[in-house]
C-alpha cells in the first residue's frame, strides 16, 4: 500500500511538471484508477517490457479506457507498476473479463514471480 501511494504521488507530480493535463475528481467525473504491481521473472523481462511499452496504444480501443502509465522500480528492475484510468470500474471489469477469456491474462501471469496485486482507487476530491 505504502509503495502504491508513493508511485501514485510520483505519477501526478510528473504530470504536473511536464504540463500534462490533470483530472480533478468530481461527481461529474469520478473516474477510477486501477493500480497493478507486477514482479516479473528474469527470463521474461524483455517480453514483459515489450507488452508494457505498447499498453497505452493497445488499450485505446477499449471502451472506457482513458490513459495508462507504466513505472519501473529504480532499485528492483523486475518490479513494474501499471496505473490505468477508466471511466468506471464496470468498464474495466468488462475489459478484464475479455482478456481473461482470450488467454492474454494467463500469458501475462506466466511471466510473473507471483500473482500481481491490484486495487481500484479514486482521486481524492477536495
Amino acid at each position: 500500500m505504502k509503495y502504491s501511494i508513493k508511485i501514485l504521488i510520483t505519477a501526478f507530480l510528473f504530470l504536473i511538471m511536464t504540463g500534462e493535463k490533470t483530472v480533478i475528481a468530481s461527481e461529474e467525473n469520478p473516474g477510477i484508477y486501477l493500480i497493478i504491481n507486477f514482479d516479473v521473472r528474469p527470463e521474461k523481462q524483455a517480453e514483459f517490457e515489450d507488452i508494457m511499452r505498447g499498453v497505452s496504444f493497445a488499450m485505446q480501443r477499449e471502451a472506457g479506457f482513458e490513459e495508462a502509465f507504466v513505472f519501473l522500480d529504480g532499485d528492483e528492475p523486475s518490479k513494474f507498476v501499471l496505473i490505468e484510468r477508466w471511466q468506471s470500474k464496470a468498464l474495466h471489469r468488462a475489459h478484464y473479463d475479455r482478456i481473461v477469456q482470450s488467454g492474454d491474462w494467463a500469458h501475462i501471469l506466466g511471466m510473473l514471480k507471483a500473482e500481481p496485486s491490484m486495487s481500484y482507487t479514486h482521486l481524492f476530491a477536495h
